[in-house]
């Protein structure tokens, strides 16, 4: 029965995240000189409402499928024909109610967007079974190729159609072929073919993916409904700097902190029963995130404006203003994003629906706090609500692993530190005079990782050698 590591798994998904990364950001610099920005605010406002229809093509089975010790074949096949039916049934219902959501949007313009982003939904379930169940095996080499290649297709698409006057379109479909590429891809990688359906199978997964489902519909409400608010309120203008604001950050944290989860889920739930060792695995994977995240973050928000001004231009300049609020939401979240992972592999579904049911209120409250200073102030209240937040989430996840608060606190806080005091310093020292955006912004990055290397050396190095030493221990049992 041949074994892998966290770590080896880590490593296929971080290389395959990080080439996705340099190609979102050559993306985002290619496509926002070719697209306006009113096109982007249009297309996350339709993103608003298939984003959400998106929850109900899973509905926490393919988690199911990944946690579950013992699967049969009568429960992948389950899963399977309730995802591609459900699929075909959102794509007609949203073809079908196109113009009357487009008129609730408030942006009649949404109708056909709306309607070529219908296709997506069949494209995803078909094969929804067939990636969770690589994903289970952890053929993470396999699913690290597949979604760069799907990802490089799609960019390819949106920047030929951008370059003939699509606009918005021009990302509808870079939308469509990515998810097209990566159905072929997985279709073909997956031994399993479906079968005859099985309503007991779909039935013994129930009470697990019920609770899972719950919560990622509370959690996508507090998620969009920034979007919701600025899309009614301001103007398409201010949605599209927020949007893309959110997007530089969520870049490269989403495609790191899913890389994370997508890793720790199968071999936590393989070792569930080890809480000990998983108290103090989980910890040292704080540790390790922290070390990656707090520098990152802490080098966009000291690069905000040089940065805006070379990757999108003069236009969107007051993007900057929104990024040095929710750079710290980026450490944050990296953080809190880890709390699924841990509660799902010891099967306390129900603990972390509990968690979205309080927390997606009191996050989306501070949206609504934050209007009268416009889309700077919404995302300053969310700041703060995401710092008051982040103890009670840790609280509960340690509380899961027989383990106090205070050992994840002091996992987090010292990298956090070190790096805002880095690049604040290197901000200070690299102050511009008639120098360019382009080495103003390396003049920080360069002596912001000077600082912040050489105060994990002086301050962390133990810590450093502990996540290093941790992070393999836990390993993950291949079955068939």
């Amino acid at each position: 029965m041949a074994e892998v590591t966290i770590g080896s798994s880590l490593r296929w998904l971080l290389t395959g995240r990080a080439v996705q990364i340099a190609v979102q950001f050559i993306g985002i610099a290619t496509l926002a000189r070719l697209i306006a920005p009113a096109e982007f605010g249009l297309l996350a406002l339709a993103s608003v409402v298939t984003a959400f229809l998106q929850l109900f093509t899973d509905m926490g089975t393919a988690s199911a499928l990944i946690q579950r010790r013992d699967l049969e074949n009568r429960h992948i096949n389950a899963v399977f024909w309730f995802n591609v039916a459900i699929g075909f049934l959102l794509a007609g219902l949203l073809a079908a109610t196109s113009p009357a959501l487009a008129e609730w949007l408030g942006n009649e313009r949404a109708a056909p967007v709306l309607l070529a982003l219908s296709a997506s939904f069949p494209l995803t379930t078909l094969v929804a079974a067939h990636a969770a169940l690589l994903e289970r095996e952890s053929k993470f080499r396999e699913l690290t190729l597949y979604t760069t290649i799907s990802s490089v297709f799609g960019l390819a698409v949106a920047i030929s159609l951008a370059v003939k006057g699509a606009g918005v379109f021009a990302l509808v479909f870079q939308s469509l072929a990515t998810a097209s590429a990566q159905a072929i891809m997985l279709w073909r990688a997956s031994r399993w073919r479906p079968g005859r359906p099985s309503m007991n199978g779909l039935r013994e997964l129930i009470p697990f993916s019920g609770n899972l489902f719950l919560f990622n519909i509370v959690n996508y409400i507090h998620r969009n409904s920034d979007t919701i608010i600025i899309g009614r309120i301001f103007s398409q203008q201010d949605l599209g700097l927020y949007n893309i604001a959110y997007r530089i950050l969520l870049f490269p944290l989403q495609n790191f902190t899913f890389a994370v989860n997508r890793a720790l889920l199968p071999a936590y739930s393989r070792n569930q029963d080890e809480v000990t060792t998983l108290a103090a695995h989980y910890v040292s994977t704080l540790r390790g995130i922290a070390l990656i995240t707090a520098p990152l973050m802490a080098a966009i928000w000291a690069t905000r404006e040089p940065l805006i001004e070379l990757l999108l231009g003069s236009a969107w300049a007051r993007s900057s203003d929104v990024i040095q609020w929710l750079a710290p939401v980026g450490f944050l979240q990296s953080v809190v994003s880890t709390s699924g992972s841990v509660l799902l592999s010891r099967g306390k579904s129900s603990t972390l629906r509990t968690l979205g049911l309080v927390g997606a209120p009191f996050l989306t409250a501070s949206f609504i706090v934050g209007i009268p200073w416009g889309i700077e102030g919404i995302a300053a209240s969310y700041c703060l609500a995401n710092v008051i937040w982040l103890f009670p989430v840790l609280a509960t996840v340690m509380k899961s692993l027989d383990g106090r608060l205070g050992s994840a606190l002091a996992a987090i806080v010292p990298p956090a530190a070190i790096s805002i005091a880095a690049f604040a310093c290197a901000s200070w020292f690299a102050t511009p005079t008639q120098s360019s955006a382009v080495s103003h912004l390396l003049s920080i990055i360069a002596l912001g990782s000077i600082f912040f290397l050489a105060g994990t050396r002086i301050f962390l190095w133990k810590s450093v050698k502990s996540f290093l030493h941790v992070l393999p221990s836990v390993r993950l049992k291949k079955k068939r």
